[in-house]
Parts: structure tokens; sequence; C-alpha cells
């Protein structure tokens, strides 16, 4: 039934989500004409203006808006119900920080000891930490209800994912798998097995990143979950379908091989769809883990290699000591088969708000026998290109009250409705090309940085400013008649409310704020800022939406390729593709894209090739093993990195201006030198620093006897010249990344990686012969025992001189020689903490092996050398 708008206000108001004076300064703000006349009405308008969810207003207008708050938290959504109570989006009322709630069933903790296990486990789930496991961030209870506070991830389970789009790739499948893997990995080392690994447990979130769930919550399942899922004995917890044999017998003394029978199990599910065992009961399925063959996952899905059948074969051993016996293990043999790089599976969008709403309301109306006559609103969505899935938010037109003229316009990429009412009104798109040709009320002007026009009528006039010759802009209301120019007809425009559409290219959003007011006359400016069109009107924002964006660069890419992802993602942001900066320093755009880091075992045996027949000393030698295991990355953002290295003459500028003291000027010496028969101990080699770094050098060489720290420190000096906040801020001792860089700082392993690559796949950016290196980088066999001036060898497809050799190059990441087995895949920034921060590309004083695209090395923060310098990214 239709409740009054009274009604609707009472049962808002009861709810505590929103005061009934907070609706009314809502309410006061909008024309009288345009306030709702009932509880619908309202409703729909607060979902609208984002001051309630659907599920909000769903609840609200049901009479249950009592459920809608838990302690400190508001619940927004209902995301799902299981075996333990339900999952609720929530968000905590002083912090505004969105969590997930698990609700727990009072099934799960009602008894003293099932309250001590649950208090337990969300201990052990506590002190988890990864990128691949859903954090666990507080455990609390409010008027008897117990629940948790856990990480919210938007997207989809992978059983959801399975059920509506169908099998995976087997490049998907295995990336999910490893992923899952390095998670559990993490967590079978701080003593804690999930028992529970099932495709529901593993969460894709948007950006292709897989994440556990519920790690070590498994044992307070519910005994009234169902009985395919779950079993009801309180012995045996699990899910039969992914459960080992073992834990079938004693669930308690189930280890980590537990997990990697079901990860197995998980495997097969993503590749073909269905369970590995059928069963028509519990038992069934119980005696088939235990006794039916393996089944041939070839068979099951033609397009798995032999190795990984193998791999899935001992994953799913009956016995646990025929398995693997470790997720480290695991991950060795697995890597291997997930082939190229590849885009992550993708994820639904959930429907909007406005549609969920209308769903519910309009199922009120018609189990009233009535019939509710709603607006579909269209939203678009940019074209999936890559894994990321941009979204293009989008504001449609004001809804007018004359059902005529209620319509929205919409971009050629979104799809449209099989039939759309034609309004009475024709809106006009004035188009640069004919701006010349407008006659009557039409009028130019051509400035200098901007296209001006104005629309002018007896009522008022509109001046439009355009700083992109690209963009196109309409102006349209319910009352307005707009006729083609060409016609010679006269523009005639009403005073009220306007809908200004904009279009760029293939790309249109509308903006629903315009008021024209009689005789005045109103200037609108449209201005393409960074990836954005920005419609404002009197220096208010009156809308923005982000502009499809251009292809990521997915490795393997030839230089053409390379040079038009840059140029066609500086085009996007309206920047150069070489930028100075205030020392002059050439700042090279890096696009976005994929690609795989590390070395794969071929790649590992000719970089050891390359070891013996280059000499390279034995520590570089075992390091080569850091490079393992080859793994998908993908660098989500453009970003800027600096042709060339910094120079002794950009350094001195700092120190210069700055009065910046080097930690080699402070203590003197190689920071390196150990030994004390060591010949750089002389009291002339104790006097080395950035300016007299004991080789001939002059100001367009490669700064060196930096520290990290030293670079650090340059990087926030540059920072602060040009008026950007500093990207490191002093944590106790140490230097922190601030959490969102705007200014310069040291580039990520993974940044650097991706740069040098720069699209190819070999040893070395330039092919796999080492011999060739003399022609394109500094090293121990071309330099002359020195240091070379930037730029005077060829640069790499992305325009970047000295990727291989010349100084060793410092890193934002600490060193961790076994971080990729657990990496992130997107814009991965290395461990939390570690003792040594991590320098690439090798030097001057290396052999061509330190200078391959994936070699690594390492330093502390403090460590100063005479081959080690620094290059910038922005």
């Amino acid at each position: 039934m239709t409740l009054s708008l009274k009604q609707f206000s009472d049962r808002l108001d009861a709810s505590g989500v929103l005061s009934r004076a907070g609706v009314q300064a809502l309410l006061e703000t909008l024309p009288t004409e345009r306030r709702p006349n009932d509880g619908q009405q309202l409703a729909r308008l607060l979902v609208k203006q984002k001051q309630l969810t659907a599920y909000q207003a769903q609840e609200i207008y049901a009479g249950k808006g009592q459920s809608l708050t838990l302690g400190n938290y508001v619940i927004l959504d209902k995301l799902g119900q299981g075996g333990m109570g339900m999952v609720l989006k929530a968000e905590h009322r002083r912090m505004e920080r969105v969590v997930a709630l698990k609700v727990l069933s009072p099934a799960v903790t009602k008894t003293p000891e099932a309250l001590a296990r649950f208090q337990r486990e969300v201990k052990a789930a506590a002190k988890l930490e990864h990128p691949h496991i859903v954090i666990a961030h507080d455990a609390d209870e409010a008027g008897g209800t117990h629940f948790l506070v856990m990480q919210y991830v938007e997207g989809t389970d992978l059983s959801v994912l399975v059920r509506e789009k169908g099998p995976r790739s087997v490049e998907q499948a295995v990336s999910c798998v490893l992923q899952a893997a390095r998670g559990l990995e993490y967590a079978h080392a701080r003593g804690v097995v999930h028992r529970d690994i099932k495709p529901a447990n593993l969460l894709l979130d948007r950006d292709g990143n897989v994440k556990v769930l519920d790690m070590g919550l498994a044992r307070l399942e519910s005994a009234g979950a169902d009985q395919h899922q779950l079993t009801g004995t309180g012995q045996i917890m699990g899910t039969i379908d992914y459960m080992p044999p073992e834990q079938a017998l004693d669930t308690k003394h189930a280890d980590a091989r537990a997990d990697i029978y079901a990860l197995g199990v998980t495997l097969w599910f993503l590749l073909t769809g269905r369970n590995v065992y059928g069963g028509d009961s519990v038992m069934a399925k119980l005696l088939a883990h235990r006794e039916s063959p393996i089944p041939s996952l070839a068979s099951a899905c033609p397009a798995a290699s032999p190795k990984l059948e193998k791999v899935f074969a001992r994953m799913v051993a009956k016995k646990p000591e025929d398995r693997y016996q470790s997720m480290c293990e695991v991950i060795a043999d697995l890597q291997p088969c997930q082939g190229g790089a590849t885009t992550a599976p993708s994820v639904a969008t959930a429907p909007g708000d406005e549609s969920r709403l209308n769903a519910f309301l309009g199922g009120l109306e018609r189990s009233a026998g009535q019939r509710v006559a709603t607006k579909a609103v269209t939203k678009k969505q940019a074209a999936p290109a890559t894994g990321f899935d941009p979204t293009v938010t989008l504001q449609s037109a004001q809804v007018g009250t004359d059902p005529e003229t209620q319509h929205s316009m919409v971009s050629p990429l979104a799809a449209a409705p099989a039939k759309r009412r034609r309004p009475k009104s024709v809106w006009w798109q004035i188009r640069r090309v004919r701006l010349a040709k407008g006659a009557g009320a039409l009028l130019l002007l051509v400035l200098s940085a901007a296209i001006v026009f104005f629309v002018q009528t007896s009522e008022g006039t509109i001046r439009v400013e355009i700083n992109d010759p690209s963009i196109e802009v309409a102006i349209q209301g319910t009352e307005i008649l707009l006729r083609q120019a060409d016609q010679g007809k006269d523009v005639k425009l009403s005073p009220g409310d306007k809908t200004l559409i904009v279009q760029r290219g293939d790309f249109t959003f509308e903006t629903d704020k315009l008021i024209l007011k009689k005789g005045e006359t109103i200037t609108v400016r449209v201005e393409l800022l960074e990836g954005k069109v920005e419609v404002k009107q009197r220096d208010a924002v009156l809308g923005q939406a982000q502009l499809p964006l251009p292809p990521v660069a997915k490795a393997p890419f030839d230089t053409a390729q390379a040079k038009a992802h840059q140029e066609a993602w500086a085009k996007h942001f309206g920047v150069e593709r070489v930028k100075p900066n205030s020392l002059g320093m050439q700042m090279i755009l890096i696009p976005p894209g994929e690609f795989l880091m590390g070395s794969s075992d071929e790649d590992v045996t000719l970089a050891l090739k390359i070891a013996e027949e280059t000499n390279l000393d034995q520590g570089g030698v075992q390091r080569i093993q850091d490079e393992r295991p080859q793994h998908l990355v993908r660098i989500t953002k453009p970003f800027r990195l600096g042709m060339h290295e910094v120079t002794i003459g950009q350094f001195g500028k700092f120190i210069e201006q700055s009065g910046y003291k080097t930690q080699a000027e402070e203590f003197g010496g190689n920071s390196d030198v150990t030994k004390a028969d060591d010949p750089r101990l002389n009291p002339a080699n104790m006097k080395l620093n950035w300016y007299t770094p004991g080789q001939e050098v002059g100001e367009n060489s490669p700064v060196t006897q930096v520290s990290w720290n030293d670079a650090v420190a340059f990087c926030n000096w540059l920072s602060e010249q040009e008026k950007f906040t500093p990207s490191y801020v002093r944590d106790g001792a140490s230097w922190e990344l601030v959490a969102q860089p705007q200014g310069y700082r040291l580039p990520t392993e993974a940044e650097w990686e991706y740069a040098c690559r720069a699209g190819t796949t070999t040893q070395f950016w330039f092919g796999d012969d080492w011999k060739e290196h003399d022609k394109f980088g500094w090293s121990n066999k071309n330099a002359g025992g020195r240091p070379r001036a930037a730029g005077l060898l060829p640069a790499n497809p992305f325009g970047l001189h000295d990727m291989h050799g010349n100084v060793w190059e410092w890193c934002h990441d600490w060193y961790d020689g076994q971080w990729y087995a657990r990496s992130l895949i997107d814009d991965p920034k290395g461990p939390l903490r570690a003792s040594l921060r991590a320098a690439r590309g090798g030097s001057w004083s290396s052999t061509p092996a330190y200078g391959r695209s994936s070699s690594r090395d390492n330093g502390h923060t403090p460590a100063y050398r005479h081959n080690r310098g620094f290059r910038m990214a922005f």
C-alpha cells in the first residue's frame, strides 16, 4: 500500500537513520512544485539524493527501520545469508568507514563454550593482514547480538561468478587459485588453517584480486546450515563438496593439507562449472571423496595442460602425505600453468539503488492492483577494455511533470531501450563545425584558450565557454524549443531549469542544475580536466564525468605500440607525453598496463647462463632466484618517470638551496665497506660523497654516493618547490609513503620493471643477447670505470635512457626475496616492512647480468655507494 508523506516520515524518523529535521532541510531546497506528495515519492527522492540506500528505504517503508542500526554501525544493505547468520554492508557512524558485518545466528554463540570458541577464532583471524585475505577489523556485541566487523570487498564470490558466467578460462582459474594460495600460505605460516575453502569463500573484487573470506572461522558454522553445504553433527565441519577425506573423520586435526585439497577441488569447479564428485546424499559424497578415482581434469576441461592436470591430481590426492605438503609448493608448480598475462574475470555491476527501489515500490503497487508509471534511468559504463572495468558515472536530466517530456539523452555507447517516447521539443546539438554558420540568436567568439558562444533570447542569455574544441554542448529543458540553425529559425529559450548535455567524441553526459533567470546573463564553463569533463556555473560544479579510458598496454607490444599507448593516455588527460619540470628533468608519461614481472624457470636458466658468461659474483647468482615466481602485475594508473637518472647538477641545486647534508657527507666513505683492509678505507676515500664520488664525472653524470634516505629527501624538496604535497612523511626514524602521493617519489619495483621492459618479454629490453648490452647500457665492459653522462645511449620503447646499467637505481619497496610468491596483482608496493630497500638496473661497475630487466639488488636505507643513484617517479 502507498504510505502518506507523514507515515513514511514518521517511520524514517523512528529508524534513526535520517532525522526529520534533515529531511525538512532537504525539501526546503526544492521548488514547491517538485516536493514529494506521498511516501513513495519521498523514498525515491531520498534514494536519488543519496540520503538513503534502496535497502534502507525498503526496510523503512516496510516498517522495519529499527533493524538499520547495530551498535555504532548504520546498515546500508544486505549482502547475503548463510549458516552463521547474515552479512550486512554497514558504515561506522563516526569513522564513516564502510565495512561488512557478519551478524551471527544465536545458534552459533548459544553456549558459553561456543562463545569462547568464537572469541578464540576471531583473535586468530584478526592477526592476519594480507592482500589476499579479507581482514577482520573487530568483533562486537549489541543488544545480545554478536557480530564480526570485516573488510568490505566490492565484488562477487567465485561460486556466483561461475554460476552466472560459466566456467572460467584456464588463465583466469589458475590466477584466482594462485591468489588464494598466497593468502593461505601466509595464514598457514601463522598457524591458521581455514578448513572450509570453496568458491563461495573466495571473493573477487573489481580490480581482479581474490580474497579469502572467513579465515579462521570455519568451525563456527551452524548446525542449521543446508545439508548439501555443511554437516549437521557438530563433529564434521566444512563443505561436503570440497572436504578432504581426513577432515570428514576428524575435523579438529585437519591441517594445512586439507586447504590444499579443497583449493584443488575449487580449481576443478572454476574450470568445469560442476562438483568434482557427485552423489545424492552426504554419505555418498563423503565416500566418493574417499574412494572414487580422481577424475581427469583434461577430459572435463580440454584446455587444461598436462602440467596442470598433474598439479590438480597431486592437490586432491586421497592421502594427505601424497599431496603437496605446503602452499608454497603449490604456488611454485601452479605458477607456470598460468600462461601469458590475462585480463581478470569481470565482475557484474549490481543494479543501481533507484532501480532496486523502483522494483520494490512497483511490487507494492502491483500487489494493490495499481499501476505505477516510472522513468527508466539510463546509466553508462565504459566498455571494459581491461580488467579494471572503469566506471563512468553520469547525471541524468531532472524528471519533469509532463509525461511527454520525461526522457533522457544517452550516449551512442549506451544500449538504447527497445522503445522511447519522443519529446515534443527538439534538442539541438551545437557542433563546433557549424558554429560559424549560426544565425539569429547564436553568437560566437573564438579566444586564445577557449571557444565562447551565446544563446540569446528575450528572456535571458546563456554564455558558454569551451576550452577544448572537441567538446560539443547542447542545452535542453522541458519548455525549450531549439531548432536547427541552418533552417533560419530563431532559438527560443524559456527561463527555468535547463539541462546541459556535453559530448566529447562518442562520450556524452548531462547535468540538470543549470538555472536561467529572466533577464539575466549566465556563464557556463565546460572544461576538460585530467581525464574528465567538468561543467561549472558561477564557480559551482554542475556536473563532471570521467571520459572513457584508452586501452591499457598489455605486454607484449612493440616500440610503435608503446608510443601509441603513451600518446593515447596523454591525449585522454590533455597533457604532454614528455613534460619538463622546474629542474629541466624530462618526465615521461608511462601508460597503465599489464606484464609478467620477474622470471620464469626458463628465464632463470638463461639468466644463470648469462651470469656464468659475464662472471657474475655469487651474491648476484643467488639473487636471480629472488626473481621467481614470475607473476602477473597490473599498473592501473598512468605515472611519470624521469627520462634520465638524476644528475649531479640537478642534485647540486637541491643541496645549494636546501642546505641538506647527505649521509656520505655526514659519515664519510663508502657505507658498504666492511673489511678493515679494504683500499677504500684510506683517508682519501673517506672524503667521497655526491660531488666527489671517486670517479671522473661531470654535471650531467648521474649522482652517486646517495642513500635511499637522501633520494627521498630530494623528492620531498622538489615536491615542495613545485607546490606539491611531499610524498614521504617521517614515521619515527624512517620515511613512509603517504596513502595517495601527489608529489615526486621513487618508483616501485613493479613500476620500474614495467617501464624498463616497455612491452618486451626478453632478458633486456633490446633482446636476450647480453653481448648487445654495450650498445644500450653501461657496464664494466664498456663504461671505462666511471658513470657516463645521462642519455648517451639509445632509449627504450617508452623513451627512457640508461635503464640497463650506468647506476643502480633506488626503488621505493622494501626488499624481500620471497615477496613475489605473495605479491598483489594491482600496483604492488612490496612488503610492509623489511631490513633492506630494493634497487634496480645494474651499473657501470657491474656485469651486464646485473642489468637485466628483472634483476634485483638491495641495500640499507642509509647506505651510499659509488655506483648507486636514483630516478624519480611522479
